[in-house]
């Protein structure tokens, strides 16, 4: 039986996930334990464990930890099966903790998935070793890894359903680190070629004019942000890194007047949304923008919200 798991990527390196999903209901390890107590099969137990662990425990490392000791100690499978997928989860709990530690677990499991033939569970890990060496700066690494993942996807494509364009879209991010932003734009309009979710198409959009704005493609970046702001019921971290982006491009162009405006919406978004991540960036942004045209109440007011986070932004 094989497995297909439940992919969930990493972060890109600017603050919105490069798939942007609904939020799943908490289910708990006990509540995993005692589902998995009412299956007979081994083979149901492992997927059981993998998946339901991979989806509802992916940021509690601690409880992926003792998952993985679990696995490993399960009877009725293979030791392949019970190294490759303890090892697994071990890629994912250090995913939160030390990246070398993750992409060290996440080599150990890919070499053994491949040989299981599990080949989503593989590609989940090819993805996450290589933007754990994007945290350690490990380019080189990372682009060969992206790129024989994109091949292997490519090569065995009826046997897979893992995206091909979670592997675009992260190694366009990577080229992104890299100033490379010519190759960034190629991978995120490769990207687009999948995808039709809105949110995840605007998460995407913001990036690549991002890079047409690093290009001084000022009119570009415009034409292919700016739809965005028409979509309706997108999550509020999108909506503000649209607004946020399109604010640095107005501004770019010397349109101080719409660059404050789309960063105010953006920081109102992002703070009432409570997205420290995303408005204490904005924030400066936006006091900088008070102090170009000399808003010093404006400002003054922002310092305020910076020093209290917990202050609404009106």
């Amino acid at each position: 039986m094989k497995l297909i798991i439940g992919t969930l990527l990493a972060v890109f390196a600017s603050s919105a996930q490069i798939y942007a999903q609904q939020p799943f209901p908490r289910i708990s390890l006990s509540e995993i334990r005692q589902d998995i107590k009412e299956l007979e099969s081994p083979e149901e137990k492992l997927r059981t464990y993998v998946e339901l662990s991979t989806r509802y425990l992916r940021n509690s490392p601690d409880s992926l930890l003792m998952v993985a000791n679990e696995v490993s100690e399960l009877e009725g499978i293979s030791d392949e099966q019970r190294q490759a997928f303890s090892s697994f989860l071990n890629a994912q709990a250090y995913r939160l903790l030390n990246a070398d530690s993750s992409a060290h677990y996440a080599s150990v499991a890919a070499k053994k998935l491949k040989d299981l033939k599990e080949h989503d569970s593989y590609l989940t890990m090819e993805n996450l070793r290589a933007t754990q060496y994007i945290r350690s700066e490990k380019y080189l690494e990372a682009e060969s890894l992206f790129l024989n993942a994109i091949d292997y996807r490519d090569e065995i494509d009826e046997q897979v359903r893992y995206p091909i364009h979670f592997l675009y879209g992260n190694l366009g991010n990577l080229y992104v680190n890299v100033e490379a932003h010519d190759l960034a734009i190629q991978m995120y309009e490769k990207f687009l070629e999948y995808e039709d979710n809105p949110s995840s198409r605007c998460n995407i959009l913001s990036k690549l004019a991002t890079s047409f704005l690093k290009l001084n493609s000022y009119d570009k970046a415009l034409e292919i942000l700016s739809p965005c702001l028409e979509i309706q019921n997108l999550p509020p971290p999108i909506r503000s890194i649209v607004r946020g982006n399109l604010s640095a491009i107005y501004k770019a162009r010397g349109d101080t007047v719409t660059a404050t405006q789309l960063l105010e919406e953006a920081v109102g978004v992002s703070r009432n949304s409570r997205i420290p991540n995303i408005s204490g960036t904005q924030l400066v942004r936006l006091g900088n923008l008070y102090l170009d045209q000399n808003l010093l109440a404006d400002a003054n007011s922002v310092k305020t919200m910076l020093a209290k986070p917990s202050t609404t932004f009106s």
